[in-house]
Order: structure tokens, then C-alpha cells, then sequence
């Protein structure tokens, strides 16, 4: 049953083509015709945006903005969680009794130059303990604790094969040891199936949390959740400082790790890769993938009530700018790839853009809309970075390059 839709949201100022300069990225005219020939009837051209007012980043519920890291921490951030809770990604059950241990460990592998463990998460449930594994390598030759990086692996297992024997840059372990970071990763479906009729499996048939089918938890909440719960196993070993856990993820991942890092603030950084709708676009620009379309074709990853906004973006209370806003004043980097015209890359920079005025009262410098950097030309700003490369919808060794440069500069100066 459809549900009331809330009062409009506080407002901000009206973003389209027209109210800002020209930026220093566009999509090729062929990019363009060829994407629009794969997805017919779709928006893939700037000029065609719509107008449309975004929810102030800077406010709450009473629509008046704060001016300090403790108003924002006190009265918008909790807003905020719930807003996105109840309309977008559904309310994680509270799961008491969690277990963790070491399933096997290896003090020999890459040749010696790291630890191979894994570890298995259990769940009491009514029935019998839902478990899932993670692996996580860490480098011998360190100098105390090590940051690390936990991947949110939506792909198959060979695209992060523990066992080296097909080495993908998708999950590059190798680089991450010799750059001195621990290198974790879980396989998200043996959390929760990425299957529209998957609800009736994994976590969420375990555990199916609200009583409210419309707020029930969905599968991009579980896998979240999932995620908090590798970074306790994570936070019990010696090599790893708790402090400096990355969580990163592409395309659907990369809306996990969005999500996962604005409800968890123990994770020390965040990474998404191409996470288009429902992860850094903009939903109201209703450019490439819409809220409509997702809905229909990926109906397990949100709950019940985002639904309900379908062809009304411009009514939901909340939009992705503030997700990413969640983050701060933790460090953030946003990935795109110019090909990639159905993530909106355009729209995920400005998600940035609006967010930095949260990290700018942490004291951090803010990103304008007309700062989009020509491609491949990285932008970091303080603790936040965004690139757009040539090639396609993937996660690639040169992203993860960019995503460590500002790890480094964040994490050991």
C-alpha cells in the first residue's frame, strides 16, 4: 500500500545546466550518442536537466541551518540516519550474540610477505547460526598498526580470489601490502543474495527486523551491516589500527560503502567507485539511471517506502548530497569513469560539492559546482577527492592509485 508522501523538504538554492559555469569535464558527443542508442529513453544530455531545489545540507527537521560541527553532529546527523532509513535503505535490525573467529591463517603468503586469515561472522538465529567469512591479508614488515582497506566485493569470488591464483585489479592485495596497508574484502552475496526474490534468503530471512514492511531493511542494508560487522573482526587483530579501516565499493558496492560509512563512524575513510543512483547521483537530476528504473529492475536493494517516490524524485525528503555529508568530516573520494554516463558523473560531483559545506564547518576547505576537473586530473580538497577516467564502469588499478594517494596523505604524513 502506498504511503503518504512527507511535506516538502528545507530547501536550497535551484541547481541546473543553466545556474552554473561551463565545467571543465563533458562527455564526448559519441559517448553521449552511444549511450543513448544502449538506453533509449533516458536523459544523457546536460542541457536537458531539469531545474531542481535540493534539500539544504546544512539543515534538519525544523529546516534552519547550523553553523558548527556540534550542531550538525547533534541535530541534523541524527535526522538525517533516520530520514535515510525510513525512505531509502530501510532500518537494520539491532543483533545481539554476533561471533567472530579465525577460520585459518597463513604467516606465509605473497611469498611471505603477508598473513592470509579468515574469519567467519556468526549470527544466533531461531533457527540455526547464520554465518558468512571474510579474508583479510596483513603486511609482515610494518612498523606498529597498519591502515587497511575493506573491499565490499558485489562481484564473483574470482574478481577477489584469496588464493592469488587470478590476480584481478579489482582487488589489488598485492599493491596494498607493498604499500604498507592490510587488504580485506567480503563476497556481499554470501550476506544477502543480489536476487529480487532473494529476501527470502541470507540475513534478512534470518533476521527480518521491522515490523513495518515499508521500513524493513533491504539488501543494500544488510550488506551495510554486514560490512560494520567485518570491521569488529577487523578491529580484533594486533596488525590493523581500528582507527584507519577504509571501506570501499564499486557500483552497488559503492552505495554499500556509502551507506555503511554514514551509519558506522568508525570507518576511517570512505571509497565509492561508480556508485551512480541510490549511491553519490543525485536523484532529483533524474539524469542516466533514474529512481524509477532501480526500483523496477533492483527492487531487493531498497525498502518498501523509497518506492513510493518513483517518477518524484523531487519529492523525497532527503537526496544523495547528504548522505555524503554523513561522512564528514571523515575522508571521502568519488569515483567515476567518463563512459559511465548511466552513474551520472556530473551529478555525483555535485552530491560532493553540496556535502563539502558539512566537512566546511569541521574546518575543512569547500568544493564549488564549476570545480568539476578535467579528466583524468584528480581533485582533492582536504580530506575529500573525486576523479573521472577514461574507460568504463569498473573498479581499475588506476583508481585505486588516486584512492591511495590521498589514504597516504591523510593517514601518514
Amino acid at each position: 500500500m502506498p504511503i503518504d508522501l512527507p511535506p516538502s523538504p528545507p530547501q536550497a538554492e535551484i541547481h541546473a545546466a543553466t545556474t552554473t559555469s561551463a565545467p571543465s569535464w563533458q562527455p564526448s558527443p559519441e559517448t553521449i550518442a552511444r549511450t543513448e542508442k544502449e538506453r533509449p529513453g533516458f536523459l544523457f544530455r546536460e542541457a536537458l536537466v531539469p531545474q531542481y531545489t535540493l534539500p539544504n545540507v546544512l539543515a534538519g527537521a525544523d529546516g534552519k541551518p547550523v553553523n558548527s560541527p556540534e550542531a550538525w553532529a547533534e541535530q541534523v546527523r541524527p535526522w538525517l540516519i533516520e530520514q535515510f532509513e525510513k525512505n531509502e535503505y530501510g532500518i537494520a535490525p539491532k543483533i545481539d550474540g554476533v561471533r567472530i573467529e579465525t577460520v585459518s591463517e597463513d604467516a606465509t603468503a605473497l611469498d611471505g610477505k603477508a598473513t592470509k586469515r579468515c574469519l567467519r561472522i556468526s549470527v544466533p538465529t531461531a533457527d540455526k547460526p547464520f554465518e558468512f567469512t571474510f579474508w583479510v591479508f596483513t603486511p609482515n614488515q610494518r612498523q606498529g598498526r597498519v591502515p587497511g582497506f575493506l573491499l565490499l566485493n558485489n562481484r564473483s569470488v574470482a574478481a577477489a580470489d584469496p588464493e592469488r591464483k587470478k590476480i584481478s585489479e579489482f582487488w589489488p592485495v598485492e599493491t596494498l601490502i607493498d604499500r604498507g596497508y592490510a587488504a580485506a574484502e567480503v563476497h556481499l552475496s554470501d550476506v544477502q543474495p543480489d536476487k529480487p526474490d532473494g529476501l527470502s534468503k541470507g540475513i534478512i530471512a534470518a533476521i527480518p527486523g521491522s515490523a513495518d514492511p515499508q521500513e524493513r531493511w533491504a539488501t543494500l542494508a544488510a550488506w551495510a551491516w554486514a560490512a560494520s560487522r567485518v570491521l569488529d573482526g577487523l578491529q580484533t587483530l594486533p596488525e590493523i589500527d581500528p582507527a584507519r579501516v577504509a571501506v570501499i565499493g564499486h557500483s552497488r558496492g559503492g552505495k554499500t560503502a556509502l551507506w555503511a560509512g554514514a551509519t558506522d563512524p568508525r570507518f576511517g575513510m570512505v571509497v565509492a567507485s561508480c556508485s551512480g543512483c541510490g549511491g553519490a547521483a543525485l536523484a532529483r537530476r533524474s539524469y542516466g539511471e533514474t529512481l524509477t528504473v532501480i526500483n523496477k529492475v533492483f527492487p531487493h536493494w531498497f525498502c518498501g517506502n523509497y518506492k513510493t517516490f518513483n517518477d518524484h524524485p523531487e519529492k523525497l525528503p532527503i537526496d544523495q548530497h547528504q548522505l555524503l555529508a554523513l561522512i564528514a568530516p571523515r575522508p571521502l573520494y568519488i569515483g567515476c569513469a567518463d563512459e559511465d554516463l548511466w552513474a551520472d558523473p556530473r551529478g555525483e560531483f555535485l552530491a560532493l560539492t553540496e556535502a563539502s559545506k558539512v566537512y566546511s564547518l569541521y574546518g575543512q576547505p569547500t568544493i564549488s559546482a564549476d570545480e568539476m576537473p578535467p579528466l583524468e586530473q584528480p581533485l582533492i580538497r582536504g580530506s575529500l577527492g573525486f576523479h573521472i577516467r577514461r574507460d568504463e564502469h569498473n573498479l581499475k588499478a588506476s583508481d585505486w592509485q588516486r584512492y591511495l594517494a590521498l589514504t597516504d596523505s591523510v593517514w601518514k604524513k
